[in-house]
């Protein structure tokens, strides 16, 4: 940044946008910034360090809330210019945050909205890789809900395969908090959040409550077994017992307030969803940001991981591929299993 004539006074205040324009610079220049050429002005390999900690920080629900007030624009234009290993860092800071959103403590482990004929896939809360079998058909134009296209039905034989051994919520699967080198994606935890058995709030109950529109049944001391392992037509049962339209489903490592729950059936429209951190983002134009930093494998990998969670947002698919589609085309054939993975991802959820 020396170059454009910028002392730490005037970087404090350059915006997203501003470095946005010196990343565009350098790409044409073709001139990769390295860390010997920023020591003289800033401390790279501390920067890395403390942004390593971020990143395992915004898998934590307390501190998500506080990186979302503070550090997007920051870590954006960290990823913007700085050199490949900060942008790594910034990058996978980002994917965390996106990881069982939002800024609440909401908790949520696993989100299927459904909200596209061919994202039948995709899981919002970017935990989860579910697996289809069959061809679920997708809600007829202007049918879905929200006044849109949300919405499946699973017919006979077909069903989605949440985890391959079940999805507990107090076992959280960490295989989307990393682009690991390894040959598969991580089965490690990284979390292990408890499903807790009292409602929060001034309603405590001990069982299972069963809502249906604004109609409620309560079950004192029956629980449901945590273990989730498919939604739709089970094939030990032959595939053959429908239930109709499913959208917006919904998986919660916590128990829900009813007034939350009422609040959700008279829903109609996406404000209140719990993808605020991938909505910030969207308006900040991250898509744009994390499409310049595809050139370093290490760096390119935590970005894809990154565009991936934000292709949730149905509206950042087409601008997605529209800032990137070409380069995540040569990224699949990638020699290197953490790139061609969180390509595959990023093109899974794209679609």
């Amino acid at each position: 940044e020396e170059r454009e004539g910028t002392d730490a006074a005037e970087r404090s205040k350059m915006t997203v946008a501003d470095r946005l324009k010196i990343c565009f610079a350098r790409a044409q220049e073709k001139r990769a910034l390295t860390s010997m050429e920023t020591m003289h002005q800033c401390a790279p390999y501390e920067c890395v360090l403390v942004l390593a900690l971020f990143s395992r920080l915004a898998l934590e629900p307390k501190f998500k809330k506080m990186l979302y007030d503070n550090a997007l624009s920051p870590l954006l234009g960290c990823v913007c210019t700085g050199f490949w290993a900060e942008a790594r860092e910034a990058a996978a800071t980002l994917a965390n945050l996106l990881w069982a959103p939002d800024v609440d403590y909401e908790r949520l482990v696993c989100w299927l909205k459904f909200d596209g004929s061919r994202c039948i896939t995709v899981d919002a809360a970017n935990v989860l890789l579910p697996i289809k079998a069959g061809e679920p058909k997708p809600v007829d134009i202007g049918q879905g809900m929200y006044s849109s296209m949300w919405g499946v039905e699973f017919g006979t034989g077909s069903c989605l395969t949440l985890h391959p051994d079940g999805l507990k919520t107090y076992n959280v699967p960490g295989l989307l908090t990393t682009a690991s080198s390894d040959g598969h994606f991580q089965a490690n935890v990284t979390e292990s959040i408890s499903l807790a058995g009292r409602a929060a709030g001034s309603q405590p109950f001990e069982g299972t409550k069963l809502f249906l529109d604004d109609w409620c049944k309560q079950m004192k001391n029956v629980w449901i077994l945590n273990d989730f392992y498919m939604i739709g037509n089970d094939s030990a049962a032959g595939g053959r017992k429908p239930f109709g339209m499913m959208a917006d489903f919904r998986i919660y490592a916590r128990s829900l307030p009813d007034d939350q729950v009422k609040g959700m059936v008279v829903a109609t429209n996406t404000e209140d969803h719990p993808d605020r951190i991938a909505r910030r983002l969207a308006s900040m134009d991250a898509a744009t940001v994390l499409a310049q930093r595809l050139d370093v494998p290490d760096t390119a990998a935590e970005c894809l991981r990154a565009l991936g969670s934000l292709a949730t947002l149905s509206s950042q698919r087409a601008k997605i591929f529209n800032v990137c589609g070409r380069k995540l085309t040569q990224l699949m054939d990638s020699p290197l299993p953490m790139v061609q993975r969180q390509a595959k991802r990023l093109i899974n959820n794209l679609a």
